[in-house]
């Protein structure tokens, strides 16, 4: 079987991205602006605000990859 048990956590890790009208993960349009934001132990932290949808993806993503890493070495 292929099937495995996995704590709520390594579930959370292991579901697909959910990507907004740009098609970018972690962005939220905020007036003119736009805003990264990451889940953090149950919390939403602002990676702060850009000027384009691009930044804010990539500020997401280091976020994430760092906060994998975290887990990893956990």
């Amino acid at each position: 079987s292929n099937c495995r048990w996995a704590d709520r956590l390594t579930q959370s890790v292991n579901q697909r991205e959910k990507k907004n009208k740009y098609g970018l993960s972690g962005v939220i349009e905020y007036g003119s602006k736009f805003t990264s934001v990451i889940r953090i132990d149950g919390e939403s932290v602002s990676l702060g605000l850009f000027d384009r949808p691009e930044d804010a993806h990539r500020a997401y993503v280091s976020a994430r990859e760092k906060k994998l890493a975290m887990m990893k070495s956990q």
